[in-house]
């Protein structure tokens, strides 16, 4: 299309168009979905589609659905243009943060539905946000949105950026960590913490810098670079204890017991495991126990222990039950069966194994978890030590 062409889609004497064309050019990303596009504009939906289709109409937008708009990168080029001269700068960033809010507050709202006993959103975003009826569509929209959610948590880092453009920034990386690490997303997940420490470094927030840190060490976990977790972890910690941030601790302080045992580190882990699940009963913080069970109980069966660890991995799986923490149940299940296999009571590994195996066929759950375990060590004590066998 020439520029003239651009010209007369300009011309347009409907104004929702063309201030639509102009201020799409404000968001990054590879295209937009509807209810976003409407935040964006501020408009109600049928204002907002009836504007998109318009420019659909004048080739200034492609759409196969009259869901998700997309813009050519020469178009958003001349969008981005138009936008600075036509738009006063207040506008544009108004825009993009009605934007930022919609997808960190449909973020939110989404990972909350796909793991419900975790405590969600700690910062909440108030705002319009897509509606979500289930678990499913949960997935769905973050799975269709992943790259723009990505572009949005990059373009809130930009050093730029006014200071509640980067907060939303913030939130919407911390709202990924539990999509982008159960799904073993790694280098996603190490991209969008990094920027997420960055961010909170140039805005003084000690706070969200240890939430960041810690999900960066998750990302390192991913990449089984375990002297990267420790040391990650081992920052995040000494920011919690200095802000007195018992919640933070609790987590990091956990995130590191595993890591100490994946390092073989087993008295180390001992040590902040305990101080953890001092801290998780002070509080009364029973899913906190869960896991913090299970770590205590891999580091004593590292250090040969098998009648210690078990006590751990039962109790942990008692308290899983308790709180409806199918994962963890899961986790302790499997702990257990291994436990029982390096014993030689093979009938009884056979029988946890068996229990756990349900929680790691399901799609999408926890498969960085699953990916890290399933390949390995499990199939091998099934096959080895217990064979094929009828179930």
């Amino acid at each position: 299309m020439s520029y003239e062409g651009f010209r007369l889609g300009r011309r347009s004497d409907d104004l929702d168009a063309v201030r639509a064309f102009r201020l799409l050019s404000v968001v990054h990303g590879h295209d937009v979905s509807l209810p976003v596009a409407a935040a964006l504009l501020d408009l109600p939906a049928d204002r907002t589609e009836n504007a998109l289709e318009r420019l659909v109409d004048a080739q200034l937008l492609e759409s196969r659905d009259s869901v998700r708009y997309h813009m050519h990168d020469l178009l958003r080029l001349f969008a981005s243009e138009q936008a600075e001269q036509e738009e006063p700068e207040a506008e544009r960033s108004a825009a993009l943060e009605r934007a930022l809010t919609c997808y960190a507050a449909t973020a939110q709202r989404a990972v909350t539905l796909l793991d419900p006993l975790r405590p969600w959103p700690r910062h909440p975003v108030e705002g319009p946000a897509v509606p979500l009826s289930g678990q499913d569509e949960a997935e769905s929209w973050l799975k269709d949105e992943l790259p723009n959610l990505l572009a949005a948590v990059a373009q809130a880092a930009e050093p730029a950026q006014p200071e509640a453009i980067a907060r939303l920034g913030l939130r919407l990386a911390r709202a990924l960590q539990w999509f982008l690490f159960p799904r073993a997303h790694a280098q996603d997940l190490q991209t969008v913490n990094e920027l997420a420490v960055e961010t909170a470094r140039r805005l003084g927030d000690p706070e969200s810098e240890a939430w960041g840190l810690d999900g960066l060490s998750a990302a390192y976990w991913l990449q089984h670079s375990y002297d990267e977790v420790r040391t990650t972890l081992e920052s995040a910690l000494e920011i919690w204890r200095e802000l007195d941030h018992r919640e933070g601790e609790l987590r990091t302080a956990c995130n590191l017991a595993d890591a100490l045992c994946e390092l073989g580190l087993y008295e180390e882990a001992i040590t902040v495991q305990e101080r953890q699940l001092a801290l998780a009963r002070e509080a009364g913080d029973l899913p906190a126990e869960v896991i913090g069970l299970g770590n205590l109980g891999r580091a004593h069966r590292g250090l040969g222990r098998p009648e210690d660890a078990l006590t751990c991995f039962k109790e942990s799986l008692e308290y899983a039950r308790r709180t409806g923490n199918i994962h963890h149940e899961g986790f302790a299940l499997y702990e257990i069966g291994i436990t029982y296999m390096e014993q030689g009571r093979f009938p009884e590994g056979r029988a946890h194994m068996d229990q756990a195996l349900p929680v790691w066929k399901r799609p999408g759950t926890y498969e960085s978890w699953r990916g890290h375990t399933w390949s390995g060590l499990f199939p091998a004590c099934m096959t080895l030590h217990i064979g094929p066998g009828p179930r």
